[in-house]
């Protein structure tokens, strides 16, 4: 008998092969784990600063009595301003009108009306996040 000793060429390559496919598995599975999750934590970023928006604008609605909300608009600078008071800021924003405006990109709303208030957060990558509420006040 002969002394069999180390590993054969062919027996190399396969276990590199095996290897690779391992790898290049493990690197494709921790990619789209990275991936959703980046995703998942910019959606959650945008729906906690939607909730916050409609919190301030909630706030002031159900303290005004005759005056309205001015909700400014600047989109250069990526800020919304509700009466001269920045809330928000690093995203484009679009607010349905209620109704029309005297000043462009400022947007009234009446304490004393049922409000429909629809607006859409526009983050760095263009991703639309959709915001739908009514305001209102028993009366």
């Amino acid at each position: 008998m002969k002394n069999e000793r180390g590993i054969t060429l062919v027996e190399l390559i396969a276990a590199l092969a095996i290897i690779g496919i391992i790898t290049v598995v493990i690197a494709s599975v921790l990619m789209t784990g990275t991936s959703s999750a980046d995703r998942t934590s910019s959606k959650q970023q945008m729906q906690q600063e939607a909730n916050y928006i409609v919190e301030v604008i909630r706030a002031e609605y159900l303290k005004k009595e005759n005056n309205e909300i001015k909700i400014k608009v600047n989109n250069a600078e990526e800020k919304l301003i509700i009466n001269n008071k920045v809330i928000s800021q690093g995203y484009k924003y679009t607010i349905e009108e209620p109704e029309e405006s005297d000043e462009e990109n400022t947007f009234s709303i009446d304490p004393n009306e049922n409000v429909k208030f629809e607006m859409v957060l526009i983050d760095g990558v263009n991703k639309p996040f959709p915001i739908n509420t009514t305001f209102s006040k028993l009366r």
